[in-house]
C-alpha cells in the first residue's frame, strides 16, 4: 500500500512539475548549472530518467530501490531526483541515499 502511495506521489509530481517547468524555461533565465552536470557525472540529485538512461546507473537503481518502484514505466519520465523522491518512499534513507551515491560514482568511474 505504502509502495502505491509512493508511486501515486511520484506520477502526480511528473504530471505538475511538467507545466511548471515549461513556465520557468521560457520566462527566466536558467540557473547555473550544479557542478556534478558540468563535469556530467550523474549523482542522487540527478532526473531518475537519466540516472535510468545509462546501464551503469540503472545496475545501481535495480539493485537499491525496491522492484515495484522499478518495474513501473513511468518512473522513467518522472522529473524528479532520488533525494527528491526520498520523502516518497521510507526505504530511501540517508543511509541508502550514501550507498547509492557511492555505487553511482563507481559505476561511472568503471566505464
Amino acid at each position: 500500500m505504502l509502495k502505491k502511495i509512493a508511486l501515486a506521489a511520484v506520477l502526480a509530481m511528473s504530471v505538475m512539475a511538467a507545466p511548471a517547468f515549461a513556465q520557468e524555461t521560457t520566462t527566466a533565465a536558467a540557473p547555473a548549472a550544479p557542478a556534478a552536470a558540468a563535469t556530467g557525472a550523474l549523482t542522487v540529485d540527478s532526473q531518475i530518467p537519466d540516472l535510468l538512461a545509462n546501464a551503469g546507473t540503472h545496475a545501481v537503481l535495480a539493485a537499491n530501490l525496491p522492484p515495484e518502484l522499478m518495474s513501473n514505466p513511468q518512473l522513467a519520465t518522472a522529473p524528479i531526483s532520488l533525494r527528491g523522491l526520498q520523502q516518497y518512499v521510507p526505504s530511501l534513507t540517508d543511509d541508502k541515499l550514501a550507498t547509492i551515491a557511492t555505487q553511482l560514482a563507481a559505476a561511472q568511474a568503471a566505464h
